[in-house]
C-alpha cells in the first residue's frame, strides 16, 4: 500500500516517542499501573505481531 522507507534513527525516535507517551498515560491515569505484569507482556506481544509479520515478509 505505502512504500515508506524510514531510516533506522527515525524508527528508534518513534519508539522513544511511544515510550514517552506510555509513561505520560501512566502518570495521568494511575489505575493502569495496578495491572499484573503479564497484562503488559500480552499487550506488548499483541502490538508486535504486525511489525514482525511485515519484517519477515520483506526478508
Amino acid at each position: 500500500m505505502f512504500k515508506f522507507m524510514f531510516p533506522y534513527i527515525d524508527l528508534r525516535l518513534i519508539g522513544l516517542a511511544g515510550l514517552a507517551l506510555g509513561l505520560m498515560i501512566a502518570k495521568l491515569w494511575e489505575p493502569i499501573l495496578y495491572l499484573d505484569w503479564y497484562w503488559y507482556l500480552i499487550i506488548a506481544l499483541l502490538a508486535l505481531i504486525k511489525p514482525v509479520i511485515t519484517f519477515f515478509k520483506q526478508v
